[in-house]
């Protein structure tokens, strides 16, 4: 996946010169890569833009904006700027999925002996305006990915050489959607309601079929819902794309003869036609493309089959204590948007069920669910979300686990408020 490398730094830093050096080794190994000069940008554009604050400013965003184009066109992109606002580092997390920031640090003495210009001179001296870094303010990054020392131009291959790291490193950064590293972690998940996958059951006449009612469940990741299916008396065919959440969850269930697990995907089920009465994706559905999803599901689905998609986000607005640990979080990662699909209106996912007009009849049902936690659990319910470690990177969510650290350092047991929510449809 193509990824935007955005080197920063005062005039004169160095930035230019380590970015060009850190194109020319990407290239090597990715062809599809460009490097993008910020000065060289307003060349490109045309001269329409000054250096006042406001437009120094909108030149950033533009090179943001463009760089956002490119890496959407399977580029990758090793950007060069000044840019040294607080605005756009948002713009770019907010908008750009592989986005590496870099900071050139320099001391302003060595700033003014390298200046051929003598700008920063002047400027200290008070001869000329709007220079960044003297009479200008600039927004250091506050949470780059890497900062660099470069008041001393030595070792360019080494600074060069801790960027290509950080690359390297970040290739292998968690990804929305990958729950490879988070397997070990989600024992620690909250369960879901028991009475409600009951009245859900209800609804089928599962009483009726029982003795050949069979369980589709996608994305059953370490098998949490699934042992809960289980214990009810139901046949479970558990789909995984995952092979390491499938992994935890054959070891999870490995008590139960009436399971099969199988991978596969919301997509791809890779399970034959007309053979399950009932199809269930627990906290997972708003991972597929519903387009694709849903006429697989029918497709796997006996005539007169169901389709449930249930998710048990934390009921917060309901806890002072929860809400704060919320509202921290936001505090450190400001752009972060969860992925939690449960919290959606009622009508939204009533209309996305139907939409592909493969199932008709949406239900919706929800109940109050509380589970009470160690610090222990509670913290590796924290370390299992997907959603906000790879949004935060590992700095920021270090810092958010030191955060909830100290909030419950006073805590043996945690009581935590969930709404589980679930949303079923029939087969047409």
């Amino acid at each position: 996946m193509s990824k935007l490398i955005w080197i920063t730094g005062l005039s004169g830093s160095g930035k230019t010169t380590i970015g060009n050096k850190v194109y020319e080794r990407l290239k090597v190994k990715y062809i599809n890569t460009v490097f993008l000069d910020g000065d060289s940008f307003r060349q490109i554009l045309g001269n329409d833009l000054g250096h006042s604050p406001q437009d120094r400013l909108e030149n950033a965003k533009r090179i943001s904006r463009m760089c956002e184009f490119l890496v959407s066109q399977e580029i990758n992109v090793v950007c060069a700027t000044m840019s040294l606002y607080k605005e756009v580092y948002k713009l770019n997390r907010e908008n750009i999925e592989n986005y590496i920031e870099v900071f050139i640090e320099c001391d302003i003495d060595e700033l003014i002996r390298r200046d051929q210009k003598s700008l920063y001179s002047k400027a200290v001296k008070g001869k000329i305006k709007n220079v960044v870094g003297v009479d200008l303010p600039y927004d250091r990054p506050a949470f780059c990915n890497l900062s660099i020392d470069n008041s001393k131009q030595n070792k360019l291959e080494d600074k060069v050489g801790q960027i290509l790291d950080l690359i390297e490193k970040g290739e292998r950064i968690m990804k929305q959607g990958d729950f490879t590293q988070l397997a070990k972690q989600y024992i620690n998940r909250p369960a879901y309601s028991e009475v409600l996958l009951n009245t859900i059951l209800n609804t089928m006449d599962y009483d009726k079929k029982k003795d050949a009612f069979t369980v589709v469940e996608v994305g059953a990741g370490t098998g949490k819902l699934t042992k809960m299916l289980l214990e009810i008396g139901l046949n479970v065919i558990a789909v995984e794309p995952n092979d390491a959440m499938r992994k935890e969850g054959i070891e999870f269930t490995k008590e139960f003869n009436n399971v099969i697990w199988k991978k596969g995907s919301g997509e791809d089920t890779s399970i034959e036609s007309n053979i399950a009465d009932w199809v269930i994706m627990a906290s997972s559905f708003h991972w597929t493309d519903p387009k694709k999803s849903l006429p697989e599901f029918a497709r796997i689905l006996k005539d007169d089959g169901y389709f449930t998609a249930i998710w048990n986000p934390r009921n917060i607005k309901i806890s002072k204590f929860h809400t704060k640990i919320e509202n921290n979080i936001k505090l450190i990662v400001p752009e972060l948007k969860r992925v939690s699909s449960g919290t959606q209106s009622t009508k939204e996912w009533e209309y996305v069920l139907v939409s592909t007009e493969n199932f008709k009849d949406c239900i919706f049902m929800e109940t109050d669910y509380q589970e009470s936690m160690t610090t222990k659990r509670y913290l590796g319910a924290w370390n299992s979300t997907n959603d906000i470690q790879s949004q935060a990177g590992t700095k920021r969510w270090q810092e958010i686990l030191d955060m909830i650290k100290d909030e419950i350092r006073d805590l043996d047991i945690i009581n935590v408020p969930y709404k589980i929510r679930a949303w079923t449809v029939k087969k047409i």
